[in-house]
C-alpha cells in the first residue's frame, strides 16, 4: 500500500516545526492562528533571520548532524569501533554486523528529520519569493535564499549518498513528489548549488565569514564534494582547487598551537585544545548540547557500556601509526569505572574555547577534504604529502606512485567522528571493509543492501 507524506504547520516563538503525518485532513486542520502567527514571522527582518537561525539548529537534531550523520550511525558501519563481539549486548551489534533490520531502523529517522526540514527551508524559500520579503535589504534577501538553497541540496545530497534515487522536494505543498533516478536527484542537487553560488557572486557579502553559516566557500566545496560522488573528476578539481585558492585568510589548516590551544591561551592545557580542527571548517553545525549528546553518550568512560562507542588500543597505534599526528589530541586514555585504561574519542568532549565557539561546533565539510578531492583527481602524492606536513606525519616520497590505498588511510585518520570514510567506501564501491577498532580481524563483507538500503517502510511512494 502507497503511503503518502505530508507536512502540517506549525509554529513555535522561534522556529516553525513541519510534522510527519499520513492524513491529508491534518493540513486542513491548521489552526487560523497558526497562520497569523506565521505572517507575524515574516513580517520584519528579525523575523526572517529567526526561520533561518531555526533551519540551522535543526541540523543538530540526533537523527542529522547532531548524532547519525557524523559520529554514529556511518562510523559504526566504516567500522571504528567495538559493537560486534560474540554474546555481547551493545545497542549497536546488529548495526555493526550489518543485519539489515537495523540498519533499516536507523536510517528512518534520518530519512523523517531530512524531509521535515527540507519543508521548512522550502516554506522559508516560498517567503523570499513572496511579498513578505520586501521588508528586507535586497542584499539579505539575496544572501538568505542562497543559504537556504544551500541548505537544500546538503541535505538532500546526504539523503542521495544514503538511498541514491529519492524524492527532490522543492515545495513545501502536501503533495507526492516522484522518486527520481540518481542522475536526476545529482542534477538538482548541483543545481541548487550553482544557483546559490550565482547569488553569492553577484551579491558578494561585506559580513565575515562564518562557519555556521553557508557562504560562498562552503558552497563552492560541497560542489567539489557533489561533484567527486557522481564522478565528475574535471568539476570536482576545479572547484576543490577554488576552495583551497581562496580560503586564506578565512580557513587553513590548523596548527599545533591552535590544536593544543596554545594559540588561544598562551599555554598548552587539555582544556583549551581545539579537537575539531575550527581553522579548517568551512561549515559546521552549532549544537549547544554537543558533550552532553554525543561524548556523554556514546565515548565517554561515563557512557552506558551497551552505547559506548570505542576502539581497542591496537586499533589506535593501527590507525595512527606516528605519534606526532595532530588527530591524536582527538583521542585520549582514559580510565572505566574498572580503572582500565583506554582510548576513547574525545573530539566532541568539554573543552573551554574563550567563546570562539569551537566548543559546540561539529564539522559537516573542512578544507582538508578539499586535499584529499585533489590528490584522487590529479592521482598525484603533492596534495597528500601538504595535508600530511599539516599534520605532522612524514611525507610520502615523491617518486612514489600515487596509491588509492595511502588515500584511504589518510580518509580514515582524518574523519573519525564525522561520518566521511563510509560515504567514501560507497563511493568507491568497497566491498570488505577494514575493522578498524581491532587491527587482524578478517574485514566486514558488505553485503548489496549496505549500499543502497530499501526506502523506510513509512515512505513508499508510487513510481511513475
Amino acid at each position: 500500500m502507497n503511503r503518502f507524506r505530508t507536512f502540517c504547520l506549525f509554529l513555535s516563538s522561534t522556529l516553525f516545526i513541519n510534522t510527519v503525518t499520513t492524513s491529508c485532513t491534518k493540513w486542513l486542520e491548521v489552526k487560523s492562528d497558526d497562520r497569523v502567527l506565521e505572517s507575524e514571522l515574516y513580517s520584519t527582518p528579525q523575523g526572517f533571520a529567526t526561520a533561518l537561525n531555526g533551519l540551522y539548529l535543526g541540523l543538530a537534531e540526533n537523527d542529522l548532524y547532531g548524532q547519525k550523520l557524523t559520529a554514529t550511525t556511518f562510523d559504526i558501519l566504516a567500522q571504528y569501533y567495538v559493537t560486534t563481539d560474540a554474546n555481547n549486548t551493545h545497542t549497536y551489534r546488529g548495526l555493526g554486523n550489518y543485519d539489515k533490520e537495523a540498519l533499516n531502523r536507523e536510517l528512518s529517522g534520518i530519512w523523517k528529520s531530512a524531509y521535515t526540514l527540507i519543508a521548512n527551508d522550502n516554506r522559508f524559500l516560498e517567503y523570499l519569493d513572496s511579498e513578505y520579503a520586501n521588508v528586507l535589504a535586497p542584499e539579505a534577501r539575496v544572501g538568505m535564499m542562497a543559504q537556504a538553497l544551500g541548505l537544500r541540496a546538503l541535505l538532500h545530497f546526504e539523503l542521495f549518498t544514503i538511498w541514491d534515487d529519492i524524492p527532490y522536494e522543492t515545495t513545501s505543498a502536501p503533495v507526492v513528489q516522484e522518486i527520481l533516478p540518481q542522475d536526476s536527484v545529482a542534477k538538482l542537487i548541483l543545481r541548487d548549488l550553482g544557483r546559490a553560488e550565482r547569488l553569492c557572486m553577484e551579491h558578494p557579502t561585506t559580513e565575515g565569514i562564518s562557519s555556521l553559516r553557508i557562504s560562498l566557500l562552503s558552497l563552492r566545496a560541497l560542489t567539489a564534494r557533489v561533484a567527486l560522488y557522481v564522478g565528475d573528476k574535471e568539476m570536482a578539481l576545479r572547484y576543490a582547487r577554488m576552495v583551497v585558492e581562496e580560503a586564506p585568510p578565512h580557513f587553513h589548516l590548523a596548527t599545533r598551537a591552535e590544536v593544543t590551544g596554545e594559540g588561544r591561551t598562551g599555554s598548552v592545557g587539555r582544556n583549551a585544545e581545539d579537537r575539531v580542527f575550527s581553522s579548517e571548517i568551512l561549515f559546521g553545525v552549532y549544537h549547544s548540547r554537543r558533550t552532553e549528546d554525543i561524548y556523554h553518550a556514546f565515548f565517554s568512560p561515563r557512557a552506558d557500556s551497551r552505547k559506548l562507542l570505542h576502539l581497542t588500543a591496537a586499533g589506535l597505534r593501527s590507525l595512527y601509526p606516528y605519534e606526532q599526528d595532530l588527530r591524536l589530541y582527538r583521542w585520549q586514555y582514559l580510565s572505566n569505572a574498572q580503572g582500565e585504561r583506554d582510548p576513547y574519542l574525545v573530539l566532541y568532549g568539554e573543552v573551554s574555547d574563550n567563546g570562539s565557539g569551537s566548543a559546540y561546533l561539529i564539522p559537516v565539510i573542512r578544507l582538508s577534504e578539499m586535499y584529499l578531492i585533489i590528490a584522487e583527481c590529479e592521482q598525484s602524492v603533492r596534495e597528500l604529502n601538504l595535508l600530511r606536513t599539516a599534520r605532522k606525519i612524514p611525507q610520502l616520497q615523491v617518486h612514489e606512485t600515487f596509491s588509492m590505498d595511502k588515500l584511504t588511510e589518510e580518509y580514515a585518520r582524518e574523519f573519525a567522528g564525522e561520518g566521511q570514510l563510509f560515504r567514501y567506501y560507497k563511493r568507491r564501491g568497497i566491498k570488505e571493509i577494514p575493522i578498524l577498532h581491532t587491527p587482524g580481524h578478517k574485514p566486514a563483507v558488505v553485503p548489496e543492501y549496505l549500499y543502497h538500503p530499501s526506502l523506510p517502510s513509512h515512505e513508499v511512494y508510487p513510481r511513475h
